[in-house]
C-alpha cells in the first residue's frame, strides 16, 4: 500500500502494528509519497491501496472517506502569531508565507490570495521544517502533518476559513483486491473510518 506521508508517519506504525497482531502470516509493503504519487501508483497497479487526499475525481478509481484534517497556521514559537487560538486568513497578510504541497487546500477559499504572495514554495517536508525552525515564515498545515516533534514550532487554528482536508482510501475501480488487500481495506476502515484528526 501507499500512503501520503503524514499518514505513514502518524498513524500508519500504530495501524501496522495492530493489522500484523491481527494477522501475523501477511506481510504489508507501505511506500510513502504526496497525494498524486499515491494516486499514480494506485492508478498504475503497484499498490493495491492508498491513504491519500484525493485532489480530483477519477472514474477509474474508488475512494472511500475516513477522516478530516483541519489546515493550522505553522509558525515559530517566538513569532507574533505563535501565542494566538486561532486565526483568521486576513492576519496572515503581509507575513512570510512558505507554499507548500498542501498549500492547495486553500484554493478556492478566502484564503486563496495568500497563495500569490508565497515569498517560497518549498514541497520537501525537512526543507519546509528546516525553514520553519529557522524562522523564515510561516505556513498552513493540516494537522496530521504538523511536525510535532519540533518543540519551537506551534500549530494555530485557522478558523476563517475553515480549511480541512478529507483522507480516504484509494483503490482501483476496477480491479479485485487480494485476499490480504481486502483484509487490510477492513482493518483501516474499522480504525479509521469519519473521524477527526486530534
Amino acid at each position: 500500500m501507499a500512503a501520503v506521508p503524514s499518514v505513514a508517519s502518524r498513524l500508519m506504525p500504530r495501524l501496522l502494528n495492530d493489522f500484523i497482531l491481527r494477522y501475523p502470516a501477511l506481510k504489508v509493503s507501505l511506500q510513502d509519497g504526496n497525494a498524486d504519487f499515491v494516486r499514480r501508483l494506485v492508478a498504475g497497479g503497484e499498490v493495491e491501496l492508498g491513504i491519500t487526499s484525493l485532489w480530483q475525481r477519477d472514474d477509474d478509481l474508488a475512494f472511500t472517506p475516513l477522516m478530516r484534517d483541519a489546515v493550522g497556521v505553522v509558525c515559530r514559537d517566538d513569532h507574533p502569531l505563535a501565542d494566538q487560538a486561532a486565526l483568521g486568513w486576513e492576519a496572515l497578510q503581509g507575513q512570510v508565507l512558505i507554499r507548500n504541497g498542501t498549500s492547495r487546500l486553500l484554493e478556492g477559499t478566502d484564503a486563496e490570495p495568500l497563495l500569490a504572495q508565497s515569498a517560497f514554495d518549498i514541497s520537501n517536508m525537512i526543507s519546509l521544517t528546516a525553514m520553519l525552525v529557522a524562522g523564515i515564515g510561516i505556513t498552513t498545515l493540516p494537522r496530521l502533518a504538523f511536525p510535532e516533534e519540533y518543540e519551537r514550532l506551534r500549530f494555530i487554528p485557522l478558523e476563517d476559513p475553515w480549511v480541512e482536508r478529507e483522507l480516504g482510501l484509494l483503490r482501483a475501480g476496477n480491479r479485485s483486491l487480494s485476499p490480504a488487500a481486502q483484509a487490510m481495506e477492513a482493518f483501516v476502515i474499522e480504525a479509521l473510518g469519519e473521524r477527526a484528526a486530534d
